[in-house]
């Protein structure tokens, strides 16, 4: 009975725990080639962020709707543009545009500041003319 465990015990440590195994699985250079020195250089280079969000990208954006070439259709009642006149009633009061809500014959530039469309300038037209 005290032979049979001694050899049991011996066989069964020797082959589950083998000294090469745990070297192969972890190499030396696997974490090297994965994280290279350039790969982060170049995911987010020095330009990106400049070039993504530039200076004048926000003020083009937001002021594309609001041009004195623009059309009521890009505008609501209630727009606060800096080049509309403070008291005005009509959206799009800027020089070169032509509101669809004016009157039949005024056209945004000849309206006075405070001025609706039943009561334009003289220049522009009654709307029953």
């Amino acid at each position: 009975m005290v032979d049979k465990t001694a050899t049991c015990t011996a066989t069964r440590t020797a082959t589950s725990t083998t000294v090469t195994e745990p070297a192969t699985s972890t190499s030396v250079t696997e974490p090297a080639t994965s994280t290279s020195v350039t790969e982060p250089a170049t995911s987010t280079d020095a330009t990106e962020p400049a070039t993504s969000t530039d200076a004048t990208e926000p003020a083009a954006s937001t002021t594309a709707t609001k041009t004195a070439a623009s059309t009521a259709a890009t505008k609501t009642a209630t727009s606060t543009d800096a080049t509309e006149p403070a008291a005005s009633t009509n959206a799009t009061d800027s020089a070169a545009s032509t509101a669809t809500t004016d009157t039949t014959t005024s056209t945004d530039a000849t309206e006075a500041a405070a001025s609706t469309e039943a009561t334009d300038t003289a220049a522009s037209g009654p709307a029953t003319s």
